[in-house]
């Protein structure tokens, strides 16, 4: 079939891994079978990053790789810089260092991205309010007249709104708890899929629940160093929690806590063998403080692993019909506590039941085709209007 003479730009502040990434790659796929897609990052985004190793149906490039590219005089500072700090990531990361931006690498970056935008007939941002460029490339398209989508990612808070959002034709919300915060009525609700959903969904529910799963990036915002704490204080020690992460936390973590008998940290892994991680364990552990989803809340509920989780993101849309309640303060170790003594003492057809209805909940709401389906006729709603 020939594709629609439409080119779309998914924009945002990508970066090396997280679940804004994948589902850009993936919402990239399924948009890229209708029209010609490219994706720009305006973070610092390497070669190995996923989007650059996942998504080959169109071009992947960096606003600030662009300008590095394009400039002679802020390439050879940003080389200074490079080699001053040995060597440590990619040169066109340090683009924007303090004799680069006294010569005007902020107004460049503005002039690039008026270059960029000209080229789509429709603007996909995948970001949150607050995230740099937005506020311009929602002014822009609006004298451009190029339709946007806004896919929010974080927990919105209402103050961050400002006027240029009044420019947007659609936004998408991982939940309704999420859309509710802004009170505009050209939304849709699309919340995740999982990647790997034909590995997890084959996954079969466990008889006893003794190893626990955190899964995620190493950052404050995910509660893992509290975690962690609580973990350690909890009083029964045939129990472990496996951490499998990276982030900037993760050398201050593995100082404090690698010593400690239930803590184990294990590498880093690809998301197409994150399965391994779910079939091992018997129950994922969401502590963070703020989301707009998480993934892996999705794929836990693929696996059917039981799921502990502060109420965060889409996590109570996402789980209600379901037998799975199990909720925790991050702040109250308490909360915490009871829900452990619970889980703990589920018995092997309590877990199946919760287990089947997870699956059951997954199965209904968050298939790889039915999000693709939406997607797909959110943006044909758009660019029809």
């Amino acid at each position: 079939m020939k594709k629609a003479n439409n080119k779309i730009l998914i924009i945002g502040p990508f970066a090396e891994f997280g679940g804004r990434e994948l589902m850009s790659v993936f919402i990239a796929d399924c948009l890229s079978k209708d029209h010609s897609v490219d994706i720009c990052s305006t973070g610092n985004m390497s070669k190995k990053a996923v989007i650059n190793k996942n998504f080959k149906q169109g071009t992947v490039f960096s606003l600030k790789k662009n300008l590095f590219k394009k400039n002679f005089i802020f390439r050879f500072f940003a080389y200074l810089s490079y080699f001053k700090n040995n060597l440590k990531k990619e040169p066109y990361f340090y683009l924007n260092n303090k004799i680069n931006k006294s010569l005007g690498s902020n107004r460049k970056y503005i002039k690039e991205l008026d270059l960029i935008l000209k080229k789509y007939q429709l603007v996909f941002i995948n970001a949150q309010f607050s995230s740099n460029y937005v506020d311009y490339i929602l002014k822009t398209t609006k004298t451009l007249q190029i339709p946007t989508i806004f896919r929010t990612t974080g927990t919105i808070n209402p103050n961050d709104y400002f006027q240029s959002l009044e420019n947007v034709d659609m936004f998408i919300h991982h939940s309704i708890s999420n859309s509710n915060k802004i009170k505009k009525n050209n939304f849709e609700v699309i919340d995740q899929a999982s990647f790997i959903e034909k590995k997890l969904i084959t996954i079969k529910p466990k008889n006893k629940i003794k190893n626990f799963l955190f899964l995620g990036r190493l950052v404050k915002e995910k509660g893992i160093d509290d975690l962690i704490k609580f973990f350690i204080k909890y009083p029964k020690d045939d129990i472990k929690l496996n951490i499998v992460g990276d982030g900037p936390l993760k050398k201050e973590l593995l100082a404090k806590y690698s010593n400690q008998d239930k803590i184990f940290f294990l590498n880093f892994l690809a998301q197409e063998e994150l399965h391994v991680e779910y079939q091992k364990n018997d129950c994922l552990i969401i502590a963070s403080h703020y989301e707009s989803g998480p993934l892996v809340g999705v794929e836990a509920m693929a696996s059917g692993n039981i799921i502990i989780s502060t109420k965060v993101g889409a996590m109570e849309e996402r789980l209600k019909e379901t037998k799975n309640n199990f909720w925790f303060d991050i702040n109250n170790y308490s909360s915490f506590e009871k829900c452990m003594n619970i889980v703990l003492n589920l018995n092997s057809n309590e877990i199946k039941i919760i287990s089947e209805s997870l699956k059951e909940k997954y199965i209904k709401s968050h298939k790889l085709e039915l999000i693709q389906k939406l997607y797909k006729e959110t943006v044909r709603k758009v660019l029809n209007k």
